[in-house]
């Protein structure tokens, strides 16, 4: 058979494709995606906790429709975790077991009850290895007030979990100083210990922010911010969405973290809204988009660090054991190697309803054991008042008394306010400092955000502050070290060897560490 030029050349192409196709990985060809397959119908959260017609369902294909069917539930969207089969099974270097694993959004009759819903297919299972959970409300712990209790009234002004409310731009703290935010406390000696050359910068390690962003994507991956480089001298092209002071959270997240690491690939990925709001259904599937682009070439997720600043309220802590979803999803980012970082909570601090308020149990994703949560503390290395238990520190800012407004207009001091409100107001006993130097400023943390004015720095105080602290140290490590000594790193020692808080369970972390001889040889 005689064959042209032309012909010849295009079976050469194809022979080269088909050899480029056999030598590339599997997990290159394997990715996670979704499908929608009705209308979701309006939030409704009149109990605060989670949306009263939404369960979510991870399981196989096979198990959910034995287990799903009787209970005549609606299929909202539909997502595929097959990707898994090529990657890094947890506590093992084999690959996951080829089944087709998906995760699930259905609705549940009318006037039904999610609990019992959730309590049906626990029943139905027998034995499976199916994982279901009410859609959980998520939010920030950083705010005066929490919008995100009925989302069906608007998240504040928000709209659903997923609104894009275009709310209009409000007070946010300004800060004009740069060498402040390189200087500042929560760097030093009474915080983190952040060296002037502490021999990493975090380069090849990943860091995925999941929180929100004040940024809105050219062409949105129906959650998906994508990348952010935190840096004032540069931001991305995409449209500004009008600034409130949560929208910035993730972006003064990701600058403290670049601050510590400056060579890591930090991507911002907003699963709130510009209200702080969202759903665990966003999480959850953020959380898989993600995994699942880092993975691809390397099938595993090896010097990646995930930092969650952002918390799950649940009544209580076996409730809290029961949100099983995202447990799951934790649990296989664990086994493929990312070491996962979240905010313990702002749930802590006493007011005048309940002075003696007692220190929290940290909140959802932080409570997971696979996961680091992080209390905050202040310049003197006490816990911060607001802060929750954690299984380890850092500096978060402080909080104290402030005069606030209550509902009807009356002033009242509160006894544990965040204090960054105040940095700028007369000394009192009520007030201030009247810091003239931020970095010298301990009540609160200074990082980046972006106003209509274009980027900005920032003044902000809470354990969603203190996590990012706690992930940059991990980027440096991770740059060299493997996972195991990483963790030991960032918990001061070997299990056993670090003398235990109550409340900041490990304690502060110390980035001069890095440096130290004597603590690298504790975690050989």
């Amino acid at each position: 058979m005689n064959l042209n030029p032309f012909q010849k050349w295009a079976i050469l192409v194809a022979e080269i494709i088909a050899l480029i196709a056999v030598l590339l990985p599997q997990s290159l060809f394997q990715s996670f995606g979704c499908e929608s397959q009705s209308r979701r119908l309006n939030y409704q959260s009149t109990n605060g906790r989670y949306i009263e017609d939404q369960v979510i369902v991870i399981g196989t294909v096979e198990d959910i429709t034995q287990v799903v069917t009787p209970l005549e539930l609606t299929l909202v969207e539909d997502c595929d975790l097959s990707y898994l089969n090529t990657r890094k099974a947890p506590d093992s270097n084999s690959k996951v077991e080829e089944r087709k694993f998906v995760m699930r959004l259905y609705e549940t009759p009318d006037n039904s009850d999610v609990e019992t819903i959730i309590s049906g297919i626990d029943e139905n299972a027998q034995g499976r290895p199916i994982f279901a959970d009410p859609n959980y409300l998520t939010r920030l712990s950083d705010l005066a007030s929490d919008p995100c209790a009925n989302p069906a009234d608007g998240g504040g002004t928000g709209g659903g979990p997923f609104g894009d409310p275009g709310i209009p731009d409000t007070d946010i703290e300004i800060v004009d100083a740069p060498n402040g935010f390189m200087r500042q406390w929560a760097f030093g000696v009474d915080g983190i210990n952040l060296i002037p050359s502490p021999g990493f910068t975090g380069r090849e390690v990943r860091v995925g922010v999941f929180d929100t962003s004040p940024f809105r994507p050219l062409f949105p991956l129906y959650h998906r911010i994508g990348i952010a480089l935190p840096s004032p001298l540069w931001f991305t092209s995409w449209d500004y969405a009008g600034t409130t002071r949560a929208n910035n959270h993730g972006l003064f997240v990701a600058g403290l973290i670049h601050r510590i690491a400056p060579k890591s690939s930090i991507q911002l990925i907003r699963v709130l809204n510009d209200d702080g709001c969202g759903d665990l259904w966003a999480l959850n599937k953020g959380f898989e988009d993600y995994k699942s682009r880092m993975s691809a070439w390397t099938g595993d997720l090896d010097e990646t660090v995930i930092n969650m600043s952002l918390g799950i309220r649940t009544l209580d802590q076996a409730e809290q054991e029961e949100l099983d979803t995202l447990a799951e999803l934790v649990r296989t980012a664990d086994g493929a190697g990312a070491i996962i970082i979240a905010a313990a909570g702002n749930d802590s601090a006493p007011t005048l309803k309940d002075p003696g308020k007692l220190v929290q149990e940290m909140q959802v994703p932080a409570s997971d054991l696979l996961v680091y949560g992080v209390a905050a503390t202040n310049a003197k290395g006490k816990r911060s008042c607001y802060s929750n238990k954690g299984d380890l520190a850092a500096p978060g800012g402080d909080g104290g008394p402030l005069t606030v407004k209550d509902a009807n207009g009356n002033s009242v001091e509160e006894p544990c306010m965040s204090r960054a409100e105040s940095w700028d107001q007369a000394p009192g006993p009520n007030n201030g400092p009247a810091c003239s130097d931020m970095a010298t400023c301990d009540y609160g943390l200074i990082s980046l955000g972006y106003t209509k004015d274009g980027p900005q720095y920032m003044y902000w105080a809470g354990t969603s502050f203190a996590a990012p602290l706690v992930s940059g140290m991990a980027a440096l490590a991770y740059e060299e070290m493997e996972k195991r000594q990483v963790i030991c790193l960032i918990q001061g020692g070997p299990p056993g060897t670090v003398t235990l808080d109550r409340e900041l369970g490990t304690g502060i972390i110390d980035i001069g560490d890095l440096t130290n001889s004597t603590a690298i040889q504790r975690c050989p």
